[in-house]
Formats: structure tokens, C-alpha cells, sequence
């Protein structure tokens, strides 16, 4: 029999399978991120409404079908398609603010799939899963200790993974207390209406996954295995095929020099974002002035302020994506000394380590995840001080090659 659920959770029987429908969800004071989203996305939807219905003389051409005098500016087929897709983001972003504001998630299993639904007043979205594409549940949870906060205050969040890791959210918003026993009854009702059957190969069933943002290094440091980490060599490995890392051996130490590895590769995608959205901009701002007409005042400065801020936010991304790129990182080891020389494109700084306060030197998590995949560093960690990382751009084999290198040179251990 399918697990008992909170009795937060009210459970309806319907001709086709069951519905789960969830409380209003608190999430305490994240609630005040929903007033800016909600501000800024009726400014974008009330941009979109006027470029359409204004400048590109729809009311107009609606006044003159129904006889009226069809006053206003002539309508405009492109500032009138113009302005849907600012209307439809405006739209997008209040959706989430009013989500946030408050809504509930409620989750249907029917015959053959299952949907979820987040809704909040006139607000609905709904999604749709197909039950034999279902390889697990994952409950995600954030760093809370629920046992020392109010129940609705700790945030975790229900997703469907499906295959080729393709996820989606179920339920978020609620505590990992409600979300578990439902993740696991869903997962026993899946395999009760389709049947049981392989999932990654052997394992028989759905399963359940529990994971929890921001608490991986703690647990692993707490738990003193070496096996928990993503570093569990004790051998020097080869340097891999298409490195471009420069390893320079000397009577003193050596030199490791790492180069810059491209705006693509250093940027992992933001690059090309960047060009989308400082583009998207550019078009936005150029037809903006174009059919707007206006004048020096107060009107100006208001458009000026308002375009400032997506340029500035453009502009830093794609600052962001060169920096990552060009960035550079020299170390040499002098005897006892781990000497550090980092360059980006605004400056250049210099640390030293001696060999005593190197606690650990290692490739571990980096605290960042792409598609729900870890992003691994060199992590050198201190007896005293905070721990340094570096090379987030490099491949996992050539941190796991820097690490061996350097432990070997100081004789710390990993």
C-alpha cells in the first residue's frame, strides 16, 4: 500500500486516479522577492499593452470597425506584433511573483500520467509527464534544519527526472516533510499502475532521491573519508591528452602554467548569452526611441533609467564571460612555498602558502552546478584562513592531474 501522507495534504479520489492537493505554501520571507517581480513584470506587460495597442493603432482600428472616429495614431502591423512578446514576458514574470506571493501545487496521477499543476488566484500552469517516461523522484531540499524553524520555512522542492536526466518540478515551496512521503507514494503508485520494471538498467521500480543544496562539503568534511570526495587517487596520473597546462620542473620546485582557455570554453555559455540578450536589447531600445518620439523631460529619463538597468545587466554578464576566459594562473613551488599568481583582465595578484598551513589540497565540488551536474575545482584548504580555489574552467582530469602534481611537490596529503 501506497505510504501515508501528512495530513496536510488532502488526497481526492477521482474516477481516472487520485489528486494530491497541497497547502498554500509559505515560504516566509522569500514572499518580499515577489513584490519587485510582480512591479517589474506589469512595467514590461504595460510596455508590451502600449507599444501594441498605441503605437501600433489597434484601439484605433477598433474604433473605426465598431463606426467610432478611429482616433489615435494608424495601425501599424510591426509595432503592433511588436509589443506582444514584452506582454507575454510581463505576464511570465508576475506569474512568478504571484507564485511566490502565495499559490499551491496540486499533483494528479491519472491513468497514464501524471500533472502537475501550480496555481495562485486566476493564475494556472500545468504540465504533463507521461507515467512510462518516469525513471525517479527527487526531493531537493535547502540547508534548513527544519527541527529549529517553523515547518512552512524550510523550502524544498518535488521533481520528476525522466530519461536522459530531463527534469521537471512537481511541487516546490513546501517542506521536505510533505514532500517526501509524497515523492515516495507517487513513485509506489507509478509502479502500481504500470507496472514495475527496470530502471537504469537493474534496479527494479521508481525510486526516491533526497538532495540537499549547500551541504555536500560539510557532510563529506564531518564524515573524514577520502571515498566521499571526487578526489580518491593516490597515484600521480598522466597528464591528459589536449591539456594546454605547462609543467616546468626546476632545482627548487616547479612551475605549473595555466593559460587562458577561451571566452567558450572559460564562459560556459554565458558568452553567447550575453550576445543574445545585449542584442535582444539593442533592437528593444533602437525601435523603443524610434516609435516613441520623445522629448527632453522627465519622460526621457525615466526610459533612459529603465533601459539602463537591462544594458548594465548585458554588459556585465558578457564583462563576466571575457574575464572568464582570459583569465590566467601561474603556481610555482619553491621549497616549502606554494606561490599563487592569478591574472584577469583587471589585474594581477600574487598569494603565498607555506607547505605547514596546507591542510589538504584537492579537486572537489565547487558549490556550482550546470544541468544538475557539479562543477569541480582545485580546492587547496588551509589550516588557517579561508581555503582557495581555482581552475573551475579546466576539465575534471586535468584538476585531478594539478592536485596529484602538487601534492607530490609539498608533500600534503589530498
Amino acid at each position: 500500500m501506497p505510504g501515508v501522507l501528512p495530513p496536510e495534504i488532502e488526497v481526492i479520489t477521482t474516477p481516472r486516479g487520485e489528486r494530491y492537493e497541497m497547502p498554500a505554501r509559505d515560504v516566509g520571507c522569500v514572499k518580499i522577492a515577489s513584490i519587485p517581480l510582480m512591479l517589474f513584470g506589469l512595467v514590461f506587460f504595460a510596455a508590451g499593452l502600449y507599444t501594441s495597442l498605441i503605437e501600433g493603432g489597434v484601439l484605433g482600428l477598433i474604433a473605426q470597425d465598431n463606426g467610432g472616429a478611429g482616433g489615435g495614431k494608424p495601425f501599424d502591423v510591426f509595432n503592433a506584433l511588436f509589443g506582444v512578446p514584452f506582454a507575454l514576458i510581463g505576464l511570465g514574470v508576475m506569474y512568478l511573483g504571484v507564485m511566490i506571493a502565495g499559490g499551491r501545487s496540486v499533483i494528479e496521477l491519472r491513468d497514464d500520467r501524471l500533472i502537475a499543476t501550480q496555481r495562485s488566484g486566476p493564475f494556472r500552469w500545468r504540465r504533463k509527464v507521461p507515467l512510462e517516461k518516469i525513471r525517479k523522484f527527487q526531493v531537493k531540499s535547502s540547508n534548513v534544519d527544519e527541527a529549529t524553524v517553523a515547518v512552512g520555512a524550510a523550502l524544498s522542492a518535488l521533481n520528476v527526472v525522466l530519461a536522459a536526466d530531463k527534469m521537471y518540478n512537481l511541487a516546490w515551496g513546501y517542506p521536505k516533510t510533505m514532500l517526501r512521503p509524497l515523492g515516495d507514494r507517487l513513485a509506489k503508485k507509478c509502479v502500481s499502475v504500470k507496472g514495475a520494471r527496470l530502471i537504469e538498467g537493474d534496479n527494479a521500480g521508481i525510486e526516491v532521491e533526497e538532495r540537499t543544496l549547500g551541504q555536500d562539503r560539510l557532510i563529506d568534511a564531518l564524515k573524514g573519508s577520502p571515498g566521499n570526495h571526487p578526489e580518491a587517487e593516490s597515484e600521480i596520473p598522466l597528464q591528459p591528452a589536449g591539456s594546454g597546462v605547462i609543467l616546468e620542473t626546476n632545482d627548487a620546485g616547479l612551475t605549473l602554467t595555466v593559460p587562458p582557455v577561451g571566452i567558450r570554453k572559460g564562459g560556459k555559455g554565458t558568452f553567447g548569452f550575453a550576445i543574445f540578450w545585449n542584442g535582444f536589447i539593442a533592437v528593444f531600445t533602437f525601435f523603443w526611441f524610434y516609435a516613441g518620439g520623445f522629448k527632453i523631460g522627465w519622460e526621457l529619463l525615466m526610459i533612459v533609467g529603465f533601459l539602463s538597468l537591462f544594458w548594465a545587466i548585458g554588459i556585465g554578464i558578457m564583462i563576466s564571460a571575457i574575464n572568464a576566459g582570459r583569465r590566467q594562473a601561474i603556481l610555482d613551488v619553491v621549497g616549502d612555498t606554494l606561490l599563487i599568481t592569478r591574472k584577469t583582465l583587471f589585474k594581477t595578484s600574487q598569494q603565498e602558502v607555506r607547505r605547514d598551513n596546507i591542510a589538504s589540497i584537492r579537486r572537489d565540488k565547487s558549490g556550482v552546478e550546470i544541468n544538475d551536474v557539479p562543477v569541480l575545482n582545485l580546492q587547496v584548504r588551509l589550516h588557517e584562513g579561508k581555503k582557495i580555489s581555482l581552475f573551475s574552467q579546466l576539465t575534471n582530469d586535468e584538476l585531478r592531474w594539478i592536485a596529484a602534481v602538487l601534492r607530490e611537490a609539498l608533500g600534503v596529503p589530498r
